[in-house]
């Protein structure tokens, strides 16, 4: 069972590597960031980890195949692999208002965006010529960088079951079975990372209440009801954190939507939370989302939680 932690790249890159060096030398396996509009770059601050870590993995979870031509994107991902010695996890999924808003794309026609991304991808990857791309004379292949998806949806889901080296899910524990079973119908391996929001103590639960109301309408119709959420309130709570206004968000955001979003604690239940779930549906890798702005601490803090974790799943099985 792997270990890793999630973070977005809104913190000053220092703070985003120190995070890393920390899960490296407590002996995690990878260090994913999001890839969400106009925050820190993904693959720059993925570069600058690499330099200053020497062993663990790096992950983009999620990138989108609109913000940038999937050619440039899969040949960034090659070099910063390059660049590091590291293998690196290119996770693409349709995108979302917090990546796309601001520029005023929509994540259109995403399944077919998506299969054409990976499909291009891989053809940048190998130094093969695919459809609407042809290898010039300085193409060179790169097996360090492997193909992810991250959805929510059945389309885009059944179609990393299909194609995807691994999948990156970030789903309420309602969805979570229903996910599973559209990624495996195709039925060949498929690597999954679990990923929740770690919410050890009151402070970390507030902290993460404002947000939540983004990612239930960032996914199918029904998520925010089935998270103990109208989509009304999701629709007010998101409109309040566009504007600044978290206090407003937190208040129409339900502690049934925390509890459905989160693996809560105190850290021993944490563990056992996450286990049950990595068990359960067959997870290879289990992630904690951090979200707090002092990050070097809130990852000294979910170590123990997943190492735990990770030796309780592997009893399990």
């Amino acid at each position: 069972m792997r270990t890793a932690v999630w973070t977005f790249p809104d913190k000053p890159v220092a703070r985003l590597v120190r995070a890393a060096q920390i899960a490296e030398e407590a002996g995690l396996d990878t260090f994913w960031v999001g890839d969400e509009g106009p925050a820190r770059e993904a693959f720059t601050v993925l570069t600058a980890i690499g330099y200053a870590t020497t062993r663990i993995e790096l992950g983009v979870a999620i990138t989108n195949p609109y913000m940038r031509h999937p050619a440039l994107t899969a040949s960034t991902a090659a070099t910063v692999a390059e660049a590091t010695g590291r293998r690196l996890h290119l996770g693409y999924g349709p995108g979302g208002s917090v990546s796309l808003g601001p520029v005023g794309l929509k994540p259109l026609h995403a399944a077919q965006r998506i299969e054409n991304a990976i499909d291009m991808s891989r053809a940048v990857l190998r130094a093969e010529a695919t459809d609407g791309f042809e290898p010039g004379p300085f193409a060179t292949p790169q097996p360090l960088v492997d193909i992810w998806v991250g959805s929510r949806s059945k389309l885009v889901t059944s179609l990393a079951g299909r194609t995807a080296d691994g999948f990156f899910a970030n789903a309420t524990k309602p969805n979570l079975g229903n996910l599973m079973r559209w990624l495996r119908a195709a039925d060949r391996p498929v690597e999954v990372s679990l990923c929740f929001p770690l919410a050890l103590d009151a402070q970390h639960r507030e902290a993460i209440r404002p947000y939540l109301s983004l990612g239930l309408l960032d996914a199918p119709p029904g998520t925010a009801e089935g998270a103990g959420m109208s989509t009304q309130a999701a629709i007010e709570a998101a409109a309040a954190v566009k504007r600044g206004d978290l206090d407003a968000a937190a208040r129409l955001t339900p502690n049934e939507a925390i509890d459905a979003v989160t693996i809560a604690g105190p850290e021993a239940r944490a563990s056992e939370e996450f286990a049950y779930l990595a068990t359960t549906h067959g997870a290879a890798e289990i992630t904690a989302a951090l979200h707090q702005d002092d990050l070097a601490t809130e990852t000294a803090r979910a170590v123990p939680v997943l190492l735990e974790a990770a030796r309780l799943a592997t009893l399990g099985r």
